[in-house]
């Protein structure tokens, strides 16, 4: 009811009441994440399920400031800076979105638009928390440009890249 409050949104009548006891709660994300998914009238199954619906609202409000883009564009940039760690500047952003196959005038916009929502010191951000980027690397390298956009994190930042994979690779509790 704190979160309903605070959001100034209603709590829905028949408000999802996640089993608390479960492993997956003792990390606080998954918790707020709950908290969020109850006030949408969702019924999360699961850590995975619980990380697409925020992927989800996160979507949500990057069309709500920027419309004509589609969620295939955005996943891929947005998991292609989070792969590599973050990206130094704007201009860098569309360089490697530009070698990653995005089309040659979407690639600044994108790169812009990441950079007002996502702002890094300097540069773009990664998508955070760890767990939520890393779950939308995991989404989007499993698509189609998934070995292209693998590929130029690994030309452009392999240590960061290689560390975020490892992090990935390593943590059970997305099921």
């Amino acid at each position: 009811h704190a979160l309903a409050a605070a959001l100034g949104r209603e709590v829905p009548s028949n408000c999802y009441q996640p089993d608390l006891s479960q492993p997956l709660y003792g990390r606080l994300l998954y918790l707020q994440l709950a908290a969020l998914a109850a006030l949408d009238g969702q019924r999360p199954a699961s850590a995975s399920a619980l990380l697409e619906n925020q992927l989800n609202r996160e979507w949500h409000h990057f069309t709500r400031s920027y419309s004509g883009i589609q969620h295939r564009d955005w996943s891929d940039a947005l998991a292609l800076v989070t792969l590599t760690g973050g990206c130094p500047s704007t201009d860098d952003a569309a360089l490697w979105l530009k070698e990653a196959d995005f089309p040659g005038e979407l690639a600044p916009a994108m790169a812009k638009a990441l950079a007002r929502l996502y702002p890094g010191q300097p540069g773009l951000a990664p998508l955070l928390p760890d767990l939520l980027g890393e779950a939308l690397v995991q989404q989007r390298l499993l698509q189609e440009r998934g070995a292209i956009l693998l590929g130029c994190a690994l030309r452009w930042r392999a240590d960061e890249t290689l560390l975020t994979l490892g992090r990935l690779c390593a943590d059970d509790s997305r099921s």
